[in-house]
């Protein structure tokens, strides 16, 4: 008999939000612990991996009840720490009704952002070769990003990329294997320093990646809100501080200053061109819908990722608000945003392999009116 372990070193390469059911400083906090340090529960993890598979391979590895039979996981997950610092930060989005914004439906949420690094376990109770090959495959599909983490997966979050995998094996059979399990310590980190490392592929077997490599032509501003008092530009004789001027509106940005165009936008503007390069139920059927009052929905099959823009320039822009009933501008309502201009960046769009050719063919058709 054997007992195995997998130590999994994960880093977030798009934003994450696992919400903690608290809305303490958003409508949709992520779970941390008692110190404020965002995780991954195990629970979370072992749902997404589970639903890799199909329903008897799942039964066979994550185990089972039906009535009076019932057979327990031979996997235990262990919660995803965080390994280095990371930082959360709070979003905006809208509510949709049919895939349109639904009017004072504005709603935030935390997310943890790209860069973060958490440790996980996954141990294994069975001595089985196919299922430590089970396990890896996961851990491909993981890496590759066709397994995702967390809320709005199909709009580029929750994309975890496995830096490092390691195995720890111990043979029951072996005293020397027995006395060195009882030993071990699978959450202590010198544990794994003689552990030998897993070597996984990033292959995505069942979906093709797009990516198109784009440069701005003209200015580009999604919204987010600013609160924050500004740098102090001078102070007045009387000792008063003169603060410089922050924007109403700035470009979405990342903590570090780059700024981001997020799945969620791009997904809207190709849908609403795809819509009109082909028909409704098309567009439906690639792209997912929700009817409100039955709930009945279906998923998106078309992911769009979230967008970095390199190398872009600032410029602060003073607008009148416009009365959408006159169309003239409205009185005491200036107000400064900031764009984004000159940058560039790429855009990964991932769709099944069984999308026929037509649909692929338009989405990029939808690309090039966007």
């Amino acid at each position: 008999m054997k007992h195995t372990y997998y130590r999994l070193q994960l880093k977030l390469t798009s934003p994450l939000s696992v919400g903690s059911g608290e809305n303490r400083k958003s409508d949709s906090d992520v779970i941390t612990r008692l110190d404020g340090s965002p995780y991954i529960p195990a629970t979370t993890i072992a749902g997404v991996l589970g639903h890799w598979f199909d329903i008897e391979k799942r039964r066979n590895i994550f185990g089972f009840i039906n009535g009076n039979s019932s057979e327990s996981s031979h996997v235990i997950f262990y919660d995803a720490d965080l390994d280095k610092k990371s930082f959360v930060k709070v979003r905006d989005s809208v509510a949709l009704k049919n895939k349109v914004a639904i009017k004072n439906a504005k709603f935030d949420f935390q997310v943890i952002e790209p860069g973060a690094e958490f440790v996980t376990i996954i141990e294994l109770t069975k001595e089985n070769e196919i299922l430590q090959s089970d396990i890896e495959k996961l851990a491909e599909a993981v890496s590759s990003s066709a397994l995702r983490f967390g809320r709005k997966t199909n709009r580029g979050y929750g994309i975890v990329e496995i830096s490092r995998m390691q195995k720890a094996e111990f043979d029951f059979s072996d005293p020397k294997g027995k006395k060195a399990w009882l030993e071990f310590d699978p959450l202590d980190n010198a544990a794994w320093n003689e552990m030998p490392i897993v070597t996984i592929s990033n292959t995505n077997e069942k979906s093709d990646v797009i990516k198109i490599c784009l440069e701005q032509n003209g200015p580009l501003s999604i919204r987010e809100y600013t609160t924050e008092i500004g740098e102090v530009e001078r102070i007045k004789d009387n000792g008063e501080k003169v603060y410089k001027a922050v924007p109403d509106y700035r470009m979405m940005k990342l903590r570090n200053g780059e700024a981001v165009i997020p799945g969620t936008t791009w997904a809207g503007a190709f849908r609403s061109r795809f819509e009109e390069l082909s028909d409704i139920e098309t567009t439906k059927a690639l792209f997912g819908y929700v009817i409100t009052k039955s709930q009945k929905t279906m998923p998106s099959k078309i992911i769009f990722s979230e967008s970095t823009i390199k190398n872009n320039t600032k410029k602060i822009i003073t607008r009148t608000a416009i009365d959408r009933f006159t169309s003239g501008a409205q009185s005491r309502a200036l107000y400064t945003e900031e764009t984004c201009c000159n940058g560039t960046t790429s855009l990964l769009i991932t769709i099944p392999k069984n999308t026929d050719e037509k649909k692929q063919t338009l989405t990029l058709c939808s690309y090039s009116r966007s």
